[in-house]
Parts: structure tokens; C-alpha cells; sequence
């Protein structure tokens, strides 16, 4: 819950270098082997007394998509004869059941054998004193393969028949799924089947590893363990890497865990330790999500703090790839913040639903018993509020296809937040309170199929500082879709349900003095229709029919028709409310298309220029029997409080989802549409997209002007490295809305090192929103390959104050990024100031534990 990516430190990296690749054959295919010529010479002979003949040693089948498949073993012998001088006994068969020399043996042991050598014009001799069989030379390396899946091509080999051990000359390579590793020189004991290896180095998948000395064997329980001694890791792919991360000695159980003893960060010359983690031994689950991970810093209103999370795979567990998974992860979170205390909780996420949708993060339950809560980071009052604080959270969804219904997917929400009061978020998660700091709690069921979806939806209130509705409701809806095979199109849309408004304490103490200052009017009926939170039920159905036919040879006309019902019963003060609706509507537009051959822009690679220009108007019409003002209005849709440059009021019967609204209403819509595209290297691509339209309100309950603003919106891309948009809201006609609202942007990258973004907002006399003006800018120059300067500012103009400066310098050193922020933040009278550090790693993003903020 707090600062992943900080908690995954080096000890992420360390997890990727091996999640990527197996150092133990899994389930991959083998990395592609040296290729190993055919000798013309045959294989030679060691001569052994005569003994009973010996099977075959088992040969290993190639994967099927092995691209180099295992050289066969040798079917022709050929003879070498021993010294016969101080010879002793020949060695029995059991000495020799480990090894199969490929050196005439018609036959090989009839034991179990952990070890084949094969070997090709090389020169193979035996030792009697030390019972030794040697390989050097040759046409080709010393193929040596393993019973654990490894592939071993050295320079020469000894095997040691007594000490049960085969010592490999380099240079050496060691194959094994995905990884190659190289080294000076090694061992093999086929008996424990453990291997050391010398000088290592190794690549899996862009990521470099080195030490001095690798042991492949056992773990006390049984288990594959590779022991890196000397250990550091690289993600940059050159072959002397100029940063390394020192882990000292690396422990890898594969699919299970890793451990270091130490961290460093490591130049060509230099080799600097990592405060804390390199103090201990420290052990970690390949998954970097299992097992204890620590985040430390610094922050203003929090003091210095140490967050400690522990956690635990649930359920079948199981590996892959490399990395431990399975179907539930629990997360401990133990946190100490010196300015507010001790605060822990518990996550349960279910790691397959999380990886459909990152948004279903599972269960969550935050407790904070807060000595500090009433530290005010802004200017804001902040009213008095209990110390003991607490975040509960339950966010999943689940969907499938059942059997008992193939033809439809079945599907199940929860996004349910409870707060203790509308600080938690703000104090404790800062990044989830800038994206929302008003939770919805919803808990919703539906069945879609091709044409329909059902849905049982319900909202809720457990939080008092905002206002909401609750509501328990099934709806049913239909697409519009030919009906019964004919040219009229049909769409429809039901629902039923129990709701009731929730307004928090402090809203109806400004509701009720709002309400006292007026005696009658519509201001009246406004506030008693907020202020009236009695439970109701209401039910609502509407129905919409559509054709369309061309006219007079180029008008496209789209005529609709429909009604409606909506009805209120056990209102408060009221009883009940039936409301009955008709519906009629249509649509005109004409295409206009140009083409202009001659157009060319050379330096952007467009051909050619098409216009297509779609003039339109639109009719609505609606009449309604009754309807009385003080029934609450949950769902409904008002030009004030819903304008905005993206979201107009809808025209057609079906998608004008503010069925309180429903009133009598008259709406033309005049527009136009512009689009200018050409072909850049065989593709069309729009370069300039322009929508402009204006609502005349004949008679719409839902806005007391003649016209709405002149919608337009504006999005030019001839590239992409130019990008501008423009959207605006304006009052062109007499009468019409007398707001203005801009939004605009502007990214471009002029050269290679050097971008920029600029934008702009602007709302002046809006009937809801506060009038603001602001500016933004970003850019990012690059100084050379190795230092980036980057910049952003905010600018308030209307209230005088800089919200947000900040300068960046970052780093590039090899596989590095290290970066210095500086930072001046204004909270509306409360500055804040910060320096803040940062090192990531370039291919993993994985970044270190240290922060200043």
C-alpha cells in the first residue's frame, strides 16, 4: 500500500535477472547449444579387460524447438591401447557407472549414469594411478551433459572415476533453458550432482551477472540451489558494463527465493555500499511482491518513517517461469512515522484478478491510531476529527462464461471504500487522494450477451463527509438493433429500485440555512428537494425506434421516435409521481468529400489531401404528462452542471441517462464536422479533426437559455512529434450561456533533445465551477548522452501563486539513472519546499529505496 516500487529495491532487479531466465530447466525450450562439427576421424577406444556388455547410456531427446539438436553419440569405435607398464587392475564396472567416455564402448552402464562426455578426435587417455580419464584436444570442445539438463562444452576434461568427479578446463560454457554462462574453468561431481563453476560470466535476456565462482546443488530440503560468490548484475548490454549493482554472495533457490549479504553500487573503479541493507545478510522470495521488504525516508508532514511490509503466498502454489506464484498474495504492513506513530494493515489480493484488471486490487484494511492528526498540510480549516483512523477497502471483479449460459458473460464488481473521516486519504495516500478523495461504494452484477446486459447495481453511503445517493436497482437494456429482420431499429431501457439521497451533517447545516432565506420560487424547491433523504422506490422504462433513408439523393435523414415511463412512489411529503413520456426525433447530415492530389508535405511523408466535411442538425422533442418539482432529482442531467467540452447533452431518448430531469423540452442542434487526412507511407492518417456545434433550447427544462455555448473542439497531429489540442466553450448569441471555459495543449518535439508541453484552463463565470486560470509547462532538454535537465511549473494566475516548481537533473550512467528533483510547492499559503533523489535501474525500472521528499 505504500511506495511499491521503493520496497521493491535491488531486490527486485535481483528477482528479474532470474525471472526471466531459468538457471534450471523449466518448462522453456534450451538456449541454441555450440554448434559441434563432425569429425571425419573416429572416436578412440579405451581398452578395458573384457566384461559382460553394458546398455546404452540414455540418450537426450532435443526439445522440439531446440534449434541445435545434441550431437548424436559415436556409432563406429576405434582402439587406443593403455600403457602396460605399472598398470593396475582395470576398474570395475561400478567404479566407471557414472561415466560414459563415448570411447568404443559397444555398450554403456547398465546403471543409472549422471554424466555423459562425448568427445570428437580428442586425445583420451586413462590414468591407472589416479584413476583418472582425460579428454584434451580434439576437433571440437568436450561435450559434457548432466541429468539436471545442463549442456557443459569445455576445453578438456579429467574424470576422477574414484573421487566421482570430472574437472573441466576452460574456456568453458555452460548451457542450461534460456541462460548461457561462460567461466575460466570448473568442476562436476555426478554423484551429488553439484557443479562449480570459475570466472563466471552470464547473460539471461539483456541482463549481465558475474562473480567469481558459481555452485550449482542442493538446498537442506532438497531443493536446486545456485550460489553466486562475488555476485554484481548489469543491465547494461555492452561487454564491460560501467555500473554494476554488488550483491556479495547470491543465493538462488529457482522459483522460490533469493538471498544476498550484501548491496552495493559498483562503477569500473569504485564499489560503494548501501547503507542498512548492507549492514546484514538479507533473504528474499523470487517474487518480489513475498517474503519482507522495508521502504525508508523523509516527509514533511509524516517526519522520518519506515514502512515494512511482509508478504505471503495463499492457495496452489506454483512456479512460472521461474517465479513463485499463487492464487492469493497476503500482505502485513507493520509502518512507523515519527510525526503521527504506528499504523498497520492487511492487503488480500487475488493475483490472477489483478492481472485482468489493475484496478481490482482486492481487500485492504488500514488502521492508524494518529498522535499527529490534526497536522494541516494546507491553508484549509480542518475540523476537529478522532485519532483513531482507518481505510478499509474491497475492489474485484470476477467474469466468465458459465456453462449453463455459454452464450453470455456473467460478471460481478465491488468497489467498496469505507473512510474514517475526509482526511485519511490525504494524510495517508496521497496519490490515491489526487486521483479521488470521494470513494463511490458500488456493488453491481450483470449478464451481457450480444444484444442485451442485465445489471443488479447497488450504491451505498459508509462515508459522512460527502453527499451521495444510495440505491439497490436492477436494469435491463437492449442495443439498438434491427427488429425482426426489418429496417427499424429498436433500443430499450429499464430499471427499478429503492434509493434515497444521503447528504453529509455539515451539507445540511448549509442546505437548511440556504432554505431559510427563501420563501418560494424554484430557489425554494431546490433546496427542499436536496434536503429531503426519505427512502423511495422508482421505476422507469423507455423505448426508442429508429430508421434511416437518403433524401433527394445526398441528405441522410434518420428519423426516431419513442416514449417513456417514469414512476416515484412512497415519497415523503408527496406519496407518489407517475410521469409518462412521449419521444420524437431525427437526425440530418450531409457527406461532402475533396480530394486535392497536388498536396505534398515532403518532410512529414504525407501524399495527397482529403476533406470530408459533414454538416448536420439534430431534433429532440420531448413531452411530458407531469411531474412534480420536489421529488428528488438522483439522476439528472443539467446544461450547467454537466457542460463541459467532452460531454454534451445527449439527444437520443435511450442515452439521456437523467431520467429526474425528464420535463418538457424542444432542442435543435446545429453542427459541423471537418476531418483532413492524407497517406503517410500507404497508411490514412487524420491530420486535422474539427467539431463545432451550438444547441438552440426551443424549450428545455434543463437550461433557462435560448442557446448553449458554441461547442468546439480541436485536435491537430500531423506527426508524432506535434500535438495540439483545443477545446472550447463560448457565448456567441445573444441570450445563450455567458460562461467561457478553454482548454488547450501543445507537445512538440522540435529536435532529438529537446521537447516541450504547454497547456492552459480557463473557466470564467461558471454557474458551478470556481473561475480559475492556469498554465502548465513541461520540458525536457537533453545536454548530452548522459544528462537530461527537465522542468515543470504550474502557474495560478488568478489567485497569484505557483502551486507547483520543479527542476530536474538526471544521470544516465550505463544501466543507471540517477536523478536530483527540486521542488517548491504552494498550498494556498503553506509552502513546502524539497530535494528529492532517485536511482533506477534502466531495463527493470526497479527503483532503490531512497527517497528525500
Amino acid at each position: 500500500m505504500h511506495g511499491t516500487d521503493s520496497r521493491a529495491a535491488v531486490l527486485g532487479t535481483l528477482a528479474t535477472l532470474f525471472l526471466h531466465g531459468a538457471l534450471w530447466a523449466q518448462d522453456t525450450a534450451p538456449a541454441p547449444l555450440p554448434q559441434v562439427p563432425e569429425a571425419d576421424a573416429k572416436p578412440q577406444e579405451l581398452q578395458l579387460p573384457a566384461a559382460p556388455p553394458l546398455t546404452d547410456f540414455p540418450k537426450r531427446t532435443a526439445a522440439k524447438d531446440e534449434p541445435t539438436p545434441m550431437p548424436q553419440l559415436a556409432e563406429e569405435q576405434g582402439t587406443m591401447p593403455l600403457p602396460n607398464d605399472e598398470r593396475p587392475a582395470a576398474p570395475t564396472l561400478a567404479e566407471i557407472a557414472g561415466i560414459n567416455a563415448l570411447t568404443g564402448l559397444s555398450a554403456a552402464p547398465s546403471i543409472p549414469s549422471n554424466l555423459a562426455i562425448e568427445s570428437r578426435g580428442a586425445d583420451i587417455r586413462y590414468d591407472a594411478a589416479r584413476n583418472t580419464v582425460s579428454y584434451k584436444g580434439g576437433s571440437a570442445p568436450i561435450h559434457i551433459v548432466t541429468d539436471t539438463g545442463a549442456d557443459i562444452y569445455a576445453g578438456g576434461a579429467a574424470a576422477n572415476l574414484q573421487d566421482k568427479v570430472a574437472e573441466l578446463n576452460g574456456p568453458l560454457t555452460l548451457c542450461q533453458g534460456e541462460m548461457m554462462m561462460r567461466g575460466t574453468g570448473g568442476s562436476y561431481r555426478w554423484e551429488s550432482g553439484t557443479a562449480e563453476l570459475t570466472g563466471v560470466r552470464a547473460k539471461v535476456n539483456g541482463i549481465l551477472v558475474r562473480g567469481s565462482r558459481v555452485e550449482y546443488g542442493k538446498d537442506a530440503r532438497g531443493r536446486d540451489l545456485v550460489t553466486i560468490h562475488d555476485a554484481y548484475v548489469s543491465t547494461e548490454d555492452v561487454e564491460e558494463p560501467s555500473t554494476w549493482v554488488g550483491t556479495g554472495t547470491l543465493r538462488i533457490v529457482p522459483g522460490d527465493y533469493a538471498s544476498l549479504s550484501r548491496l552495493s553500487v559498483a562503477t569500473r573503479s569504485h564499489d560503494v555500499a548501501v547503507p542498512v541493507l548492507g549492514w546484514f545478510s538479507f533473504s528474499h522470495s523470487l517474487n518480489p511482491k513475498e517474503g519482507y521488504m522495508p521502504a525508508l525516508g523523509t516527509r514533511s508532514y509524516w517526519g522520518f518513517y519506515t514502512f515494512n511490509s511482509y508478504g505471503v503466498l495463499l492457495g496452489n502454489r506454483r512456479v512460472e517461469g521461474i517465479m513463485p506464484t499463487a492464487d492469493y498474495l497476503a500482505t502485513l504492513h507493520a509502518d512507523v512515522r515519527t510525526r503521527r506513530g504506528f499504523a498497520a494493515g492487511l492487503d488480500l489480493q487475488d493475483i490472477a484478478m489483478a492481472h485482468r484488471n489493475e484496478d481490482f486490487s482486492g481487500i485492504k484494511f488500514y488502521y492508524a491510531p494518529d498522535r499527529g492528526h490534526m497536522i494541516n498540510p494546507t491553508d484549509m480549516p480542518r475540523s476537529r476529527i478522532r485519532k483513531q483512523r482507518y481505510y478499509g477497502a474491497m475492489q474485484a471483479g470476477w467474469d466468465g462464461k458459465p456453462e449453463f449460459d455459454p452464450a453470455a458473460r456473467w460478471s460481478a464488481v465491488t468497489n467498496v471504500n469505507a473512510v474514517s473521516d475526509r482526511y485519511m486519504l490525504r494524510d495517508f495516500f496521497t496519490g490515491q487522494c489526487q486521483i479521488n478523495d470521494k470513494p463511490d461504494n458500488t456493488v453491481r452484477a450483470a449478464r451481457t450477451s450480444r444484444l442485451t446486459q442485465s445489471m443488479l447495481y447497488a450504491r451505498f453511503a459508509p462515508n459522512n463527509y460527502y453527499a451521495t445517493d444510495e440505491r439497490v436497482e436492477g436494469s435491463f437494456y437492449r442495443v439498438r438493433t434491427p427488429l425482426f429482420g426489418s429496417r427499424i431499429n429498436y433500443e430499450t431501457r429499464n430499471g427499478a429500485g429503492i434509493m434515497r439521497q444521503y447528504v453529509s451533517p455539515i451539507q445540511r447545516l448549509e442546505y437548511e440555512d440556504a432554505l431559510s432565506r427563501y420563501r418560494e420560487g424554484p430557489e425554494k424547491e431546490y433546496y427542499t428537494r436536496l434536503l429531503n433523504t426519505g427512502e423511495y422506490a422508482r421505476v422507469n422504462t423507455t423505448h426508442e425506434f429508429t430508421t434511416d433513408f437518403k433524401a433527394l439523393r445526398f441528405l441522410n435523414v434518420t428519423p426516431k421516435a419513442g416514449f417513456g415511463y417514469s414512476g416515484y412512489y412512497g415519497v415523503d411529503g408527496i406519496g407518489s409521481d407517475n410521469r409518462f413520456m412521449g419521444y420524437l426525433g431525427c437526425d440530418f447530415d450531409i457527406r461532402l468529400q475533396r480530394h486535392f492530389s497536388g498536396f505534398h508535405w515532403d518532410s512529414m511523408g504525407y501524399k495527397g489531401l482529403t476533406h470530408v466535411l459533414r454538416p448536420y442538425t439534430s431534433f429532440s422533442h420531448m413531452a411530458i404528462s407531469s411531474s412534480n418539482a420536489l421529488v428528488p432529482r438522483i439522476d439528472c442531467w443539467s446544461t450547467t452542471m454537466g457542460a463541459s467540452t467532452s460531454a454534451p447533452m445527449p439527444m437520443d431518448l435511450c442515452s439521456f441517462t437523467g431520467i429526474d430531469g425528464w420535463g418538457k423540452s424542444s432542442v435543435w442542434r446545429f453542427g459541423m464536422q471537418n476531418t483532413f487526412s492524407s497517406v503517410q507511407d500507404g497508411d490514412r492518417r487524420n491530420i486535422l479533426d474539427w467539431h463545432a456545434f451550438v444547441d438552440y433550447n426551443a424549450d428545455n427544462p434543463n437550461s433557462v437559455r435560448d442557446f448553449s455555448n458554441l461547442y468546439s473542439l480541436v485536435r491537430f497531429t500531423p506527426g508524432d512529434t506535434l500535438s495540439l489540442r483545443l477545446e472550447t466553450l463560448t457565448p456567441t448569441i445573444r441570450n445563450g450561456e455567458d460562461f467561457h471555459q478553454y482548454n488547450a495543449a501543445i507537445s512538440h518535439m522540435p529536435c532529438a533533445w529537446f521537447e516541450y508541453t504547454f497547456g492552459a484552463r480557463y473557466i470564467d463565470h461558471h454557474p458551478i465551477q470556481q473561475d480559475s486560470n492556469q498554465l502548465y509547462a513541461q520540458a525536457n532538454l537533453r545536454i548530452n548522452e548522459c544528462y537530461t535537465l527537465a522542468g515543470r511549473a504550474y502557474m495560478d494566475i488568478t489567485e497569484g501563486r505557483s502551486p507547483l516548481q520543479q527542476i530536474s537533473l538526471f544521470r544516465n550512467s550505463g544501466a543507471w539513472y540517477m536523478g536530483v528533483n527540486v521542488y517548491m510547492r504552494d498550498n494556498g499559503g503553506k509552502r513546502e519546499f524539497g530535494v528529492g533523489l532517485a536511482f533506477t535501474l534502466e531495463e527493470t525500472g526497479t527503483s532503490f529505496p531512497v527517497h528525500l521528499y
